[in-house]
């Protein structure tokens, strides 16, 4: 059963119904093991395609890929985002939840910064600046 949660304080709260239906079911001081996931934030998704935009505008033609798809398949190589097989591994919704993502994108600004001789804040103030979103 998943159920979504939000802190308040030190404890976490159900957000719905179906939550508090399986609260409810749960004797006071029994113990239960919960494995905390926090789901994808779409904000990130859309801001590390405008980096792989940003490092595909800023690159010599070609020199990592024609689309952002092309750079984004040669940062995972570049940052080890890769299968057994060594091809790109998928940064889905469905295959990365948001703390992984989290590091996945602080890696691949440091190597964007690196390849465009600039610093990884100044990347996200570029992307920021881009997209008229902040970051955290």
């Amino acid at each position: 059963m998943i159920i979504q949660f939000v802190k308040n304080g030190p404890f976490l709260a159900p957000v719905d119904d179906d939550g508090l239906n399986a609260m409810a079911k749960i004797s006071q001081g029994e113990l239960v093991t919960v494995e905390l996931t926090r789901p994808r934030n779409g904000r990130w998704h859309n801001m590390y395609w405008h980096m792989c935009g940003l490092l595909l505008d800023n690159s010599p033609e070609g020199q990592y890929g024609p689309t952002k798809e092309a750079v984004s398949d040669a940062l995972k190589q570049m940052v080890g985002h890769v299968t057994v097989d060594g091809k790109p591994r998928s940064i889905s919704f469905e295959s990365m939840e948001q703390t992984e993502f989290e590091s996945f994108y602080s890696r691949v600004s440091d190597v964007v910064a690196g390849l465009l001789s600039t610093t990884p804040d100044e990347v996200r103030e570029q992307i920021e600046n881009l997209t008229g979103q902040r970051l955290g």
